[in-house]
C-alpha cells in the first residue's frame, strides 16, 4: 500500500514576513514558480521609527523576491474595479 504524502498549504506573506514557517517548494513542470527554502533572519528586517512613526525596511534580498514573485503578476481595473482572472475569463 502506497501513500501519497499530504500537499502542504501554501503559506501566506504575513506569515512569511513574521517567520512562522519556511516554505520548500520546487518549480513545477507547468513553468509556474516557487521559492525555494525561504526564509527571514534579523537582517533582512529592520524595524525602527521615523518621526514617532513605525516604520519596517527590508534587505535588497526581500525585494528581489518580492520582484520575482510579482513579475508574473497583472491587475487590470475595468469601470473603477479590480478584475480578477475568472471575470475575464467569463466575459
Amino acid at each position: 500500500m502506497v501513500v501519497e504524502p499530504q500537499p502542504m498549504p501554501p503559506v501566506s506573506w504575513k506569515d512569511m514576513l513574521v517567520g512562522k514557517e519556511t516554505i520548500v517548494q520546487n518549480n513545477t513542470s507547468d513553468g509556474q514558480f516557487f521559492a525555494d527554502n525561504f526564509s527571514l533572519t534579523k537582517q533582512d528586517v529592520k524595524k525602527s521609527f521615523v518621526d514617532g512613526v513605525p516604520s519596517i525596511d527590508f534587505s535588497k534580498r526581500v525585494y528581489q523576491l518580492l520582484e520575482k514573485e510579482m513579475s508574473t503578476s497583472m491587475v487590470l481595473k475595468m469601470l473603477g474595479r479590480n478584475l480578477g482572472i475568472m471575470n475575464l475569463h467569463n466575459r
